[in-house]
C-alpha cells in the first residue's frame, strides 16, 4: 500500500448543477508485487 496526496480540484454536484471544490486529500492505492501479478494472470 502507498500514501499518495491528491490535490483540491473543481466538482459539480450533478443533481443540483452547482460548482464546489473537492478538498485535498490523501489517498491509499494497492500496487501488487510482479510476483504476485503474474500469477494472478497465470503467466509462469
Amino acid at each position: 500500500f502507498e500514501l499518495h496526496d491528491k490535490k483540491a480540484r473543481p466538482g459539480r454536484d450533478p443533481k443540483s448543477k452547482r460548482d464546489y471544490e473537492i478538498s485535498a486529500r490523501r489517498v491509499v492505492t494497492f500496487h501488487p508485487s510482479k510476483v504476485w501479478r503474474d500469477e494472478l494472470n497465470n503467466k509462469n
